[in-house]
């Protein structure tokens, strides 16, 4: 603009060109703003709407980044962080991609690089699937460790007695010190919960025999892990890093039924009444074919008799066969906040994320209109 005596220059922020074209449709019911992230595209991004369904921010990543979050250190200052994908693979596994977590401050400037401490004190590229921040300098992060695994059990006829496996490590640092550490190597059981090696030909490859993918912590303060190739959720110790038990799979040992057993699951959670929420891909070689929709279940356990008390299962009337997230969003309301993942079957879904009340259905919708349209997790954060 100019006048006779002065000149103001205005600079107006556009959306990148390669950012793609999205709809929202709806109206949200909860506080906050939606986190969010693209995938797999030429350019992948970060970004915020409101709960209008408007953008707010977006920042650049390159490749893929999950689990953009908003979240606040002991202090009450805030951090925004997400998981960065840094490599395509893992010991030619395509779906593990080492990475970092990326910590931002209030202004959306890196403030740190996290990385798995190894007992030796070296930097490993951490799992980035899930991770959860505590406080500055307090972390919950995973890894992988390839290694050749011997002594396998007879009646699995691995070759040779042993196999080639990814093998997944889990820790909680604080201050640089590490509290406690879980290797899956340690349990014989999850060798027989596995759905993800072909024994006889167990050293010819590494096998992603685990494959983490969401963390939470329980009301007891330990810690939840969701491991989609044995088709469980496994609770550890957060003071030894001891298996405490395992839900779901061949190795369950809550007495799931046939109808409640879940399969390649993604994103557990604790809900405000301690129930577990769980969402369901449905697409293991038992159930693969067997069901229209990936679906999102609710459990309540009882911990003491080892069993499940309440269970309930809402259709996303979406197959997604990998991928997807569940976030509870108002408790009193019952309303729930889900992402549908990715597929392979080449059909577009309706939505990429949905806000769902129990009582009211679909309340907002966003979809991304070009691109793959997959959508890791979602979420909401005031």
């Amino acid at each position: 603009m100019t006048d006779e005596e002065d000149t103001l220059t205005c600079t107006v922020n556009l959306m990148p060109s390669d950012f793609g074209d999205f709809t929202t449709e709806g109206e949200s019911q909860t506080g906050g703003d939606y986190y969010l992230s693209t995938y797999d595209e030429d350019t992948n991004y970060i970004f915020k709407l409101d709960s209008s369904g408007n953008l707010i921010f977006y920042k650049e990543t390159g490749d893929n980044a999950l689990d953009f979050r908003k979240v606040y250190n002991s202090d009450g200052e805030v951090r925004y962080t997400y998981l960065q994908y840094l490599e395509n693979s893992f010991c030619g596994i395509s779906g593990i991609n080492p990475g970092c977590v990326v910590v931002m401050d209030e202004n959306y400037d890196v403030i740190d690089e996290l990385y798995y401490q190894t007992s030796d004190g070296e930097d490993r590229m951490v799992d980035p699937h899930g991770f959860i921040y505590l406080d500055d300098g307090h972390y919950i992060l995973t890894s992988y460790v390839d290694e050749v695994v011997e002594n396998i059990p007879e009646d699995l006829e691995a070759a040779d007695n042993s196999a080639y496996l990814a093998v997944l490590y889990v820790e909680e640092i604080q201050d640089g010190e590490v509290l406690w550490e879980f290797c899956s190597q340690d349990y014989e059981t999850f060798l027989y919960a596995t759905t993800a090696v072909t024994w006889s030909e167990s050293t010819d490859s590494c096998y992603d025999y685990m494959h983490f993918n969401s963390m939470y912590i329980d009301e007891d303060e330990n810690l939840l892990i969701s491991c989609r190739n044995i088709n469980s959720i496994l609770k550890l110790s957060r003071e030894t890093g001891e298996l405490i038990w395992v839900l779901g799979g061949s190795e369950d040992e809550f007495g799931l039924t046939d109808d409640q057993l879940f399969s390649k699951q993604h994103s557990i959670i604790v809900t405000a009444d301690g129930s577990y929420m769980i969402f369901n891909n449905a697409n293991d070689e038992v159930s693969a074919g067997t069901t229209d929709s990936s679906s999102i279940i609710r459990l309540k356990v009882d911990k003491s008799s080892m069993e499940v008390t309440e269970y309930t299962e809402y259709e996303t009337d979406f197959y997604s066969n990998y991928m997807g997230s569940i976030r509870e969003l108002d408790p009193e309301e019952g309303i729930y906040l889900w992402a549908v993942g990715g597929n392979y079957s080449g059909e577009i879904p309706e939505y990429s994320m949905v806000e769902y009340s129990e009582t009211d259905g679909v309340l907002f919708t966003f979809r991304f209109d070009e691109g793959n349209r997959k959508l890791y997790c979602a979420n909401k954060c005031e």
